[in-house]
């Protein structure tokens, strides 16, 4: 009898601890366009997923991480990568989301939160002080080098080259509605000096390189070079853009 008991113990706690774990499926999706600075990958649907999660690629039934999510929308997430290189359109890349929520489950959430609303009374200097809250300074950027030396054993001469980029993102600069983001790369070769001397542009390529304000949530104006990620086949774009 004692037996009996000690494993109905057991087996109802595995059943908590499985019930209580948060359950997460793959998701395929393709890679729809490749920039100098982003990855755009499609999705029937986005639901789950959220900005900086990971996507993985699939190899030999193990996921290894390729992507950081950036942003979103209902069917796309534009990306960075985790290490330079390597992505064509069309490569899949899977990503590990959270299954909806039950639409019983969402409407029993919902009661709850109407509750304890109407219970606990927020005054209007609460609600001022969560909407400044919510411009939150974000600034992400690199700077790498890389060498690149071609070594002969023929009449040909060896050469080295050198390429040095710059990265970054600064997302509502000090908590205001202004934001800077610039890409842009600097090579030449070693002993050919004088090729930047004659015309800088000749090594200096600027990808991005953009102010943007935030009129509000749903409108936006730019000036400078961007890629516009709700148009990104088109390229990088110059002057003013104004978007609603």
């Amino acid at each position: 009898m004692k037996k009996g008991i000690w494993i109905l113990l057991v087996l109802l706690f595995i059943v908590t601890v499985l019930k209580g774990q948060s359950v997460k499926e793959n998701i395929s999706g393709q890679v729809s366009y490749v920039s100098t600075q982003n990855i755009y990958v499609k999705f029937k649907s986005t639901a789950g997923i959220n900005a900086g999660d990971t996507l993985f690629s699939q190899a030999a039934g193990i996921l290894v991480p390729k992507l950081i999510v950036k942003s979103l929308s209902s069917t796309s997430c534009v990306c960075s990568a985790i290490s330079p290189g390597g992505f064509s359109v069309s490569d899949l890349l899977i990503a590990r989301a959270v299954p909806s929520i039950k639409k019983e489950e969402k409407e029993t959430d919902k009661d709850v939160v109407k509750e304890i609303t109407l219970t606990v009374p927020v005054s209007d200097s609460s609600i001022v002080k969560g909407a400044k809250a919510g411009l939150t300074q974000k600034i992400r950027g690199s700077i790498s080098l890389n060498s690149y030396t071609d070594l002969s054993n023929t009449v040909a001469k060896n050469s080295q080259r050198f390429r040095y980029t710059l990265s970054l993102d600064a997302g509502n600069i000090s908590g205001s509605k202004f934001s800077f983001e610039t890409y842009m790369s600097f090579k030449h070769k070693n002993g050919d000096w004088q090729t930047v001397k004659d015309n800088v542009f000749n090594a200096l390529k600027i990808y991005s390189l953009a102010v943007r304000y935030d009129l509000n949530k749903t409108t936006q104006i730019s000036l400078g070079r961007r890629i516009n990620p709700r148009m990104s086949n088109i390229g990088a774009m110059d002057g003013v853009q104004f978007e609603k």
